[in-house]
């Protein structure tokens, strides 16, 4: 799957077939086509295996925090230390637009952002939630599509803005 996986992030989800993920693992060809049978069947395994193994840094968001803390939790993300990869950015867009089309991995992405969801309900609502992973969402494909390299002094600003905007004044001093 990791083979699929890193065609599917230079190339696009529609390059995803079975003689380049073979050449890519360096196995047989028909040692890709007898677990997976048709693209289709690899394209939702890949997405499978992407969205139950990739780590990411819900645990850490799923904790109790001052609004100080979620703002540079999410900074972070967006554009510091845990900073998404290219590779999964392109991934992540690959499963949502994939989705589009087809209902099992459209469900595997909506499982995914509820991952996301639930571990910033901790700190905010549940609707508060579903407003910062878009906006996640946003500014990595922003990041990944048109190469505008978003800084923590870019983002951090506008994430406390949001969450005020959201979730009301923090506690004073916690706003920023």
């Amino acid at each position: 799957m990791d083979a699929a996986l890193e065609v599917a992030s230079e190339e696009g989800t529609r390059r995803v077939n079975h003689r380049r993920v073979a050449a890519q693992a360096g196995v047989p060809l028909g040692s890709v086509t007898y677990y997976y049978p048709t693209a289709e069947n690899l394209v939702v395994e890949m997405f499978r295996h992407l969205s139950t193994t990739r780590v990411t840094p819900t645990e850490d968001l799923a904790r109790p925090m001052s609004r100080r803390q979620l703002v540079e939790a999410i900074t972070s993300i967006v554009a510091g230390e845990e900073k998404v990869s290219s590779f999964y950015q392109a991934l992540d867009y690959e499963m949502v637009v994939y989705g589009f089309g087809h209902a099992e991995v459209a469900a595997l992405a909506s499982e995914w952002h509820d991952r996301w969801r639930a571990a910033l309900a901790v700190n905010m609502s549940r609707e508060s939630a579903r407003t910062v992973v878009a906006l996640i969402d946003g500014w990595l494909l922003q990041d990944g599509v048109e190469k505008v390299r978003l800084t923590a002094d870019d983002i951090r600003p506008q994430v406390a803005a949001v969450l005020r905007g959201l979730e009301g004044p923090g506690p004073e001093g916690e706003d920023s």
